[in-house]
């Protein structure tokens, strides 16, 4: 169902392009008695294994993603071959990766193995949120721009995702602008780094 709507879009009106965020698999949510709610997927996972599915549910919930990302950028393709369709996944794929990083696990919380999607080519650009400083110690900036271009070997654009809405945010944290104009310029340093993205636009809006 998806699929179908993102191509009645693509076919009917004149974009640039497909854009998905990093809402995969939900995040998780608790209940009234703060206990974590399962996604509710029984019914299809059981289906799945009834006709053979032989993946452990996480690695089946994973394929889900996988397939449903690689279809999207052939069925994009087809229709309207200059039509870009880009990804801003969780800035960290795996904590570990590299070996500084610390923090979220989005692929084995959100199932969004997101540097396969990067590897395989299966998007025209790529914009992983790297919303850290620079100085970050477990999510340094530089450090998880370098991981990602390293991950580029078809070479597909590189637009990193920048948290300009925190500068002068108190309840944010308040970063100084000099933050994200030293970011933009590290972004320069990583090959296939082309561009960034602001998150979000209404910092620039404002001010």
């Amino acid at each position: 169902h998806s699929l179908s709507v993102i191509l009645d879009v693509v076919q009917r009106y004149d974009i640039d392009g497909v854009h998905f965020d990093d809402y995969f698999y939900p995040y998780a949510v608790k209940d009234d008695q703060d206990k974590l709610v399962s996604f509710p997927d029984e019914r299809s996972w059981k289906r799945a294994q009834e006709e053979g599915e032989t993946l452990q549910r996480d690695d089946w919930r994973r394929q889900n993603v996988d397939q449903f990302v690689e279809q999207v950028h052939q069925e994009i393709r087809k229709v309207k071959p200059w039509v870009k369709f880009g990804i801003s996944p969780f800035g960290i794929w795996r904590p570990g990766h590299p070996a500084t990083v610390q923090g979220f696990d989005a692929y084995a919380n959100l199932y969004a193995d997101s540097r396969k999607w990067l590897l395989n080519g299966w998007v025209d650009y790529f914009t992983p949120q790297l919303y850290w400083t620079i100085e970050s110690a477990g999510q340094s900036y530089p450090v998880l721009m370098r991981w990602w271009s390293e991950q580029n070997p078809k070479h597909r654009h590189l637009w990193p995702g920048n948290f300009t809405s925190r500068v002068a945010d108190p309840s944010s944290g308040n970063w100084p602008v000099e933050e994200i104009v030293n970011q933009l310029e590290a972004t320069r340093d990583f090959a296939g780094a082309s561009g960034n993205v602001h998150f979000s636009m209404k910092a620039l809006m404002q001010d």
